[in-house]
């Protein structure tokens, strides 16, 4: 009797040591996430598990939402977003991911009003203040029923003249302002002075976006869109030949350029 006894308690233990937690779906689901293999929608299994345990649990719905972003589930990732942050009310972390989200949504006004929140909770948030920058350029193009905001992938040059219309400007100045915050907190932060220099483009400070897109190849050698931006602007500076020398050094680098290129010449 009393080895049964003993026997019912052993596998009441081990039955409870059987139980995954909460946390443990959470941290299996977030390793997904982050694993070279990239397993999202098990992720979302995962961190589904977390939440159905713990409906408080703000990180899991916060990584949940970044696992469906990466499936493209753009609403229900913002559902996500917006449930972390009403959980967890000084999570700039939680307003930056959201506001990225709403950029999918195509919100880019509710993005920065996000992206605004993560800054006021967390001023030295370098990428709440690149991501502000972007999406203040992308509201701006969106408005202008621009279909691809995407300006390092779509070549649609800026640094074109009269632009510079004073609400155009209101916008751009902005973005140059968070773009400015981001170098001052890292200097080699490429993306940076790439899209600060494109801003400055746009309103027609053709020297100082062509210093900014120098900067950004110093960087990285590599950037194709940044040589190919650089020798825009140089052809505004009337410097042919280095505007030549830049757009062949862009389609050398990225040779899918070329038929960009071709195709806004037509």
């Amino acid at each position: 009797m009393k080895s049964a006894f003993y026997l019912l308690i052993a596998l009441l233990f081990m039955s409870a040591g059987c139980r995954h937690t909460a946390m443990d779906y959470y941290n299996r689901g977030v390793a997904k996430i982050s694993s070279n293999k990239e397993d999202f929608s098990g992720a979302i299994a995962d961190l589904t598990e977390a939440i159905e345990i713990n409906p408080k649990y703000a990180e899991a719905y916060l990584y949940r939402g970044i696992a469906k972003a990466e499936v493209k589930d753009f609403e229900g990732a913002n559902a996500d977003f917006r449930k972390a942050t009403q959980i967890n009310t000084v999570s700039a972390e939680g307003y930056n991911t959201r506001g990225m989200a709403k950029s999918e949504l195509r919100d880019f006004g509710g993005a920065i009003a996000d992206f605004t929140k993560a800054i006021e909770i967390n001023p030295e948030y370098v990428e709440a203040y690149f991501n502000r920058g972007t999406k203040k350029i992308s509201l701006q193009f969106y408005n202008e029923s621009i279909s691809k905001i995407d300006m390092a992938s779509e070549i649609n040059p800026p640094f074109a003249e009269g632009y510079d219309t004073s609400g155009r400007a209101k916008n751009y100045r902005e973005a140059i302002t968070d773009f400015t915050k981001v170098i001052e907190r890292d200097p080699n932060y490429t993306d940076a002075y790439f899209y600060r220099g494109l801003t400055k483009g746009q309103q027609l400070d053709f020297k100082g976006g062509i210093a900014d897109l120098t900067t950004a190849i110093e960087i990285n050698p590599k950037y194709a869109e940044a040589y190919y931006y650089r020798g825009v602007g140089k052809f505004k500076l009337q410097d042919d030949s280095g505007a030549i020398a830049d757009i062949a050094k862009a389609i050398e680098i990225k040779p899918e350029l070329k038929k960009n290129i071709l195709s806004k010449e037509q």
